[in-house]
């Protein structure tokens, strides 16, 4: 058996005391340790955090300009055809307003001139064929007459025709002269 001696004891409790005092320092170095590493990753979090910040806000702003112009060109578009639908609308009422004078014309004008051709007992003759035709305010004599005197016959007719009710209607004489026609 071993004897101890006081002073090997004091030398044991003073390595085991100096092997605590190691471990201790160990754990605070470990603990600053963590503690220091937690800081960098804290401050890369907020790095990291702030740039992807920056990212999205510039994504938004991209995005806020991007709609603004989409915005712009659908009201540009929008005012365009917007002016088109005018003009299309101007033009319809044009024509719906110029409707009633053909209709006038075709229903009313053109009869009235051919009835009174075929009562005059000159024209109404089986060699001449004259048609009537009625548009934007003149009446187109067309066809042929067996002589100038069935011509001219053919105006003045028409003329007297338009004369009560219609004399603002003007007279286009395009019939040509053919004695040999049946």
């Amino acid at each position: 058996m071993m004897v101890w001696k006081p002073w090997t004891r004091i030398a044991a409790f003073a390595i085991a005391g100096a092997a605590l005092a190691g471990c201790s320092n160990t754990m605070n170095g470990a603990s600053k340790d963590a503690n220091d590493n937690a800081a960098v990753v804290n401050s890369a979090a907020q790095d990291t955090a702030a740039s992807a910040k920056q990212t999205a806000d510039e994504a938004a702003a991209s995005a806020k300009q991007t709609t603004r112009e989409a915005g712009a060109q659908v009201s540009a578009a929008t005012d365009d055809a917007a002016g088109k639908v005018v003009t299309a609308a101007d033009q319809a009422s044009t024509a719906v307003k110029k409707v009633p004078k053909e209709v006038d014309a075709a229903l009313l004008v053109t009869p009235q001139v051919k009835t009174a051709i075929v009562r005059d007992v000159l024209l109404n003759d089986v060699r001449n064929k004259i048609n009537v035709d009625t548009a934007e305010g003149l009446v187109h004599l067309k066809g042929h007459v067996v002589n100038q005197r069935m011509k001219d016959r053919a105006s003045e007719v028409a003329a007297d025709a338009l004369r009560k009710d219609y004399a603002a209607y003007a007279i286009s004489n395009e019939l040509t002269v053919s004695p040999d026609k049946d």
